[in-house]
């Protein structure tokens, strides 16, 4: 089987993240995972399965996070840029992230390793990190 060549998007849906109002305690300490681009900072592991802090029913009511799947690959978008990891529990995130659903439950792991590996061309192709990957070309062997 030959390569196939394509954007990005075309493999994966693309969901941003969002963070419930601090001044609200009542968004914070539930049983909802929240991740924040500082669960990923400190981590050895691919795979993310917590963060420090949780949400509510209410907190995830209140703003435009989404829950993500089990194998979503999570992308800093901002400050540190880069950080990746792949969700093995269903969790959301902050604005601090690109989630990347792939559409092929196979397709996580080369979603991951493909961005980790182009993560600086995808930087340096555009002022906007998330329309440089987009617009990147993915090239794969096939749908497995």
């Amino acid at each position: 089987m030959g390569w196939i060549v394509e954007d990005i998007s075309k493999i994966a849906d693309v969901f941003n993240g969002a963070t419930p109002s601090t001044k609200e305690e009542r968004n914070y300490g539930g049983n909802i995972v929240w991740i924040t681009p500082k669960d990923l900072s400190d981590q050895q592991s691919k795979f993310v399965y917590y963060g420090e802090r949780n949400i509510t029913q209410k907190g995830y009511d209140s703003c435009s996070t989404h829950m993500l799947p089990v194998g979503t690959v999570l992308m800093s978008s901002r400050a540190p840029i880069g950080l990746l990891s792949i969700a093995k529990s269903e969790l959301c995130t902050n604005q601090g992230f690109k989630s990347f659903v792939p559409k092929k439950e196979t397709l996580g792991s080369y979603l991951y390793y493909y961005i980790r590996l182009h993560i600086k061309q995808i930087e340096d192709g555009s002022q906007n990190l998330v329309d440089g990957l987009l617009h990147h070309t993915v090239y794969h062997g096939g749908y497995p």
